[in-house]
């Protein structure tokens, strides 16, 4: 592999941790925090893509060297409560994006590929958030209530009837509440979210053929594998028949795998749109009017990807699920 491509890739991984955990941290402004941690999250999304380009096309030591040099300067510069944070960051960034271009080289699938790295991305926030998640839920719970007892006073004080201010003020408790069940899922997703955008701009970039890669297809012949009808099913049967343990882990995987569904959803929307030759107008205002329904469109996008999962509308071949399209 040319070096200077190289160099890109441990660049950027020794630098993400003493921003995210050095700078971000220790400067004294507001401003210049939120503007590193912006630039941390661009960062960790282009990590991904060259990354795994290197892993794909050179050596592994060299990004498992700058690894640990990472892991070294981010412990020389982190808050002692931040160390466990930040070893499990970044050895999930560069471990998740190597892994992925490992198994490039074995030949594997783009959904396959996700999928080993998804798998490392959520070990990793697990490691980082899950002693997090039960302070953070609480405290959403009580910011909630508050917000809720000032909403309260501010509709009496425009004239609202008590009833119907106690009414509205149950109703953000009650909101505030599901939120706070979601906290597992929303952070997770956060981070997934992050190597998906760079996994796709990877794939999507179109790699050699002499290296066996195949290039993504169209998002409008996307589809979710039926293989994980089983999991919602699993979690379903635990929401409703679990303790509260098992209905919290269940709430946070349906919301996990709505999100998935939800692309399948307007997957199979855009091969609609796309059979119907409609004019980028009427997709705009298709996409606004989807997006102002709020959660009623949500919830039907998803519901949509979940049918397609199994009623197989478009026709779509086991490559079309694998996100692949053969050179």
């Amino acid at each position: 592999m040319n070096r200077a491509r190289l160099w890109p890739s441990l660049m950027v991984i020794v630098l993400l941790a003493p921003l995210k955990y050095g700078l971000a941290l220790q400067a004294g402004s507001l401003a210049l925090s939120l503007v590193v941690l912006v630039a941390v999250y661009l960062l960790s999304i282009y990590l991904y893509r060259v990354v795994i380009e290197s892993a794909l096309s050179g050596p592994l030591w060299p990004l498992w060297a700058a690894t640990g040099v990472a892991m070294i300067a981010g412990a020389a510069i982190s808050p002692p409560e931040q160390m466990v944070s930040m070893l499990a960051n970044t050895l999930m960034l560069s471990g998740s994006a190597i892994v992925v271009g490992w198994r490039l080289r074995l030949g594997d699938s783009a959904l396959r590929l996700f999928v080993w790295g998804a798998s490392v991305v959520l070990a990793g926030g697990v490691v980082m958030f899950a002693s997090q998640w039960g302070q953070q839920m609480d405290m959403l719970v009580m910011l909630g209530q508050e917000s809720a007892e000032a909403l309260k006073q501010s509709l009496s004080t425009m004239g609202y009837h008590p009833d119907a201010a106690d009414a509205y003020a149950a109703q953000f408790v009650s909101v505030s509440k599901a939120a706070a069940r979601l906290v597992p899922a929303t952070t997770l997703m956060n981070l997934v979210a992050q190597f998906t955008i760079g996994f796709l701009w990877f794939l999507g970039r179109g790699l050699t053929a002499e290296r066996s890669v195949t290039l993504l297809r169209p998002m409008a012949q996307w589809k979710v594998p039926f293989a994980l009808t089983p999991l919602v099913v699993a979690a379903a049967l635990g929401r409703l028949l679990g303790n509260d343990t098992a209905i919290l882990i269940a709430d946070n995987v349906i919301m996990a795998l709505s999100l998935f569904y939800c692309v399948g959803g307007l997957a199979l929307m855009t091969h609609a749109l796309n059979r119907f030759k409609a004019p980028l107008i009427v997709r705009i205002l298709f996409y606004v009017m989807l997006t102002l329904m709020g959660l009623l469109g949500y919830l039907f996008t998803v519901l949509l990807g979940f049918v397609d999962s199994f009623a197989d509308w478009r026709k779509i071949s086991r490559q079309s699920i694998e996100l692949d399209k053969s050179e």
